[in-house]
């Protein structure tokens, strides 16, 4: 749901700013590449 969430925020953002969209996209990859490593994955 989250992750759902955030696609449709994204999708808005590029639609506005493609640099800022970029940018989101990058961190949110980020996070969730950390969330796994945490996870032990």
């Amino acid at each position: 749901m989250f992750s759902r969430i955030n696609k449709e925020r994204m999708n808005k953002m590029t639609n506005k700013k493609p640099i800022a969209a970029k940018v989101a996209k990058f961190l949110t990859t980020l996070q969730h590449s950390i969330m796994d490593l945490g996870d032990g994955k």
